[in-house]
């Protein structure tokens, strides 16, 4: 019986260590899930680290936005780290079945 008392406690932290392994600053994809990616540039007009958002004035992206200011999700908030307001920057837009964000915030 002592084999079993030990085994759920030690299979959850090898789930855990094994599930922490998996991070990536990749875009999670779901089975059949139909993603994509665009690129753009503008100026940021303003930077919410905690609301993990960013506008920007942006021109327009075909098929997908006009010529804007779009408030954009960020995943996390080092995407943010050094921006401010009027910084002219290039990213890109992934548009998920249920969520869209922007990615690869640079400077130019």
């Amino acid at each position: 019986m002592n084999t079993v008392k030990y085994f759920y406690p030690l299979a959850t932290v090898i789930l855990a260590i094994a599930l922490a392994g998996c991070a990536s600053d990749k875009p999670p994809v779901a089975a059949g899930a139909f993603i994509q990616a665009f690129q753009s540039h503008g100026t940021v007009q303003a930077v919410n680290m905690i609301e993990r958002s960013v506008s920007i004035q942006h021109p327009e992206i075909p098929g997908v936005l006009p010529a804007q200011t779009t408030l954009f999700s960020v995943k996390t908030t080092a995407e943010l780290a050094d921006l401010k307001a009027g910084d002219t920057v290039t990213f890109q837009i992934i548009i998920a079945p249920s969520e869209s964000w922007v990615t690869q915030l640079r400077k130019k």
